[in-house]
């Protein structure tokens, strides 16, 4: 009972969605269809040119969470509730205004959230 009652606190959707080290970040939301966008890391060795030294470069976007399907770049429009939750409060707009840089950063963070319990 006690569980029914923190989790009816949580908004819907509001949970972590974690697979094979990867986390749904959020989707590319189209009116031709929806793609999935999964955040993993990455061994230094497979890294941009083998650089082991930007942070940014051991981090990559998947299209599944089972799959190796790359993106080639973080195309995705809409974030998860999880995230969302964590950024405050703010939207999905304020979310998208900021760097490519600090966006990475913060969903890093919350990867590294669920990695370390």
């Amino acid at each position: 009972m006690f569980h029914q009652l923190l989790k009816s606190l949580q908004p819907d959707g509001a949970n972590y969605i974690f697979r094979n080290s990867r986390l749904l970040v959020g989707w590319h939301v189209l009116k031709a269809g929806t793609t999935e966008v999964w955040l993993a890391h990455i061994l230094p060795s497979h890294a941009t040119g083998g650089d082991s030294g930007s942070e940014a470069k051991r981090w990559r976007f998947y299209t599944s969470a089972d799959g190796s399907d790359p993106l080639m770049n973080m195309n995705m429009n809409q974030l998860h509730p999880a995230l969302l939750v964590h950024f405050f409060g703010k939207t999905n707009e304020e979310f998208f205004r900021q760097s490519r840089n600090d966006m990475v950063r913060f969903m890093v963070g919350r990867h590294a959230d669920v990695v370390n319990g």
